[in-house]
């Protein structure tokens, strides 16, 4: 099935289909293995192109401020609506804090969290240079596994085992097979 088909499949199941905002390889891989089957990257260029008048498969929607707001875009578009909720665990201006399946109940059938991970990720950068700075300032060094991932759940994660053996097989110094 190709991919187009397979999102389209995803959009018009009955459950709504969860896809949290990804920004680079690990932030997909890490979607990937927690068992979302899209992600999404978002930003107004390409989201407000995707109008269904011009056939699009899904009706991208932000700043719908209110719940009421929300149902009334899915009772008058004749495509399927994506909402955007931004952050995931906290309430923003432009969109009400609600749960997927609050979403779902409305008749939504995607919806993504374009900066959950960008805003975890900064989060933990900010966590992580802190207890930095106090070890850095103290007299002994303080281990702090729940600060960071090892390097080799980073190898895991971006499987690296399997990149190895490509090298080996197609690198710059692999050997020749005639």
């Amino acid at each position: 099935m190709s991919k187009g088909k397979l999102f389209k499949k995803l959009v018009n199941a009955p459950e709504i289909l969860v896809s949290p905002g990804v920004y680079d390889g690990f932030s997909l891989k890490i979607t990937e293995q927690a068992g979302f089957k899209a992600a999404a990257i978002t930003g107004a260029g390409v989201s407000e192109c995707q109008f269904v008048e011009a056939g699009a498969d899904i009706f991208y929607a932000d700043a719908l401020m209110t719940v009421n707001d929300m149902k009334t875009v899915v009772e008058n578009i004749p495509a399927p609506l994506c909402v955007n909720m931004g952050l995931g665990f906290q309430t923003r201006g432009t969109t009400p804090l609600i749960t997927p399946k609050q979403l779902q109940a409305m008749g939504v059938a995607m919806v993504t969290f374009p900066r959950l991970l960008t805003t975890a990720a900064v989060k933990g950068m900010q966590n992580c240079m802190a207890a930095f700075k106090f070890m850095i300032e103290g007299e002994e060094p303080e281990a702090r596994e729940d600060l960071q991932v090892s390097f080799k759940e980073i190898g895991e994660l971006m499987e690296l085992p399997m990149l190895d053996d490509l090298d080996e097989k197609y690198g710059v110094n692999a050997k020749a097979t005639v």
